[in-house]
Parts: structure tokens; sequence; C-alpha cells
């Protein structure tokens, strides 16, 4: 519910700048007007685009969407990697198709 209180628009970065205490040409003042602005951006043209400000948002909205029960999966990491880390990988059978009429894709922002 807090969230709600915090605006979130690009328009009011000075003021969430000074809420949390991040100095104009900080690396998160650059990360959070990159974010705002991203999510200001009109949808392609098929998107329903949402900027999500809390776990629970991004639920209600995956609810919303998908208008049934759901389960959510993300992926990890295992191991740490620093820097530039390239890995390879074999394919061992093509590809096969999944049917997934509905479908919400999340990604994280900085």
């Amino acid at each position: 519910d807090e969230a709600k209180l915090i605006p979130f628009s690009a328009s009011e970065l000075p003021f969430l700048l000074q809420l949390f205490g991040f100095s104009r040409d900080s690396p998160q003042a650059k990360a959070m007007e990159d974010t705002l602005r991203q999510c200001e951006i009109e949808p392609i043209e098929g998107e329903t685009k949402f900027c999500a400000t809390s776990l629970e948002s991004m639920l209600e909205f995956v609810e919303s969407m998908l208008m049934t029960e759901f389960r959510g999966l993300n992926t990890r990491q295992v191991t740490k990697i620093s820097g530039n880390h390239l890995q390879n990988y074999t394919i061992i059978e093509e590809p096969s198709e999944v049917f997934a009429p509905k479908m919400v894709a999340c990604h994280t922002m900085p």
C-alpha cells in the first residue's frame, strides 16, 4: 500500500530523488529516470504494458490479465558471475512450440 503513495512519474523525479536521498548525478538517479521514462513510453500495438510499483500490484495485474488462477515462475543464475561472461550452450533437440494463449512476461528494471 505504501507504493501507491509514491508518485511514479518522470515529472516527479526531483521529488523522488529527494525522497530516497539520491543525488541527481548518482547511478541510482540515472536508473530511476530510465525506468520512469521506459514506463511512460506508449506500448507497441497488441501489447498491454504495466509498470508494477510493488509485488502486490504486479500480482493483481497478472490476475486481471489471465482472469484465472496462475502459477508464478522465475529464473535465477545458480553461480555468481563477475564481469562479462559468455557461456556456451548446446541445443540437443529442436525446440517445440508451447501453446500459451495467455501469457504475462515480466522483467526487472534497474
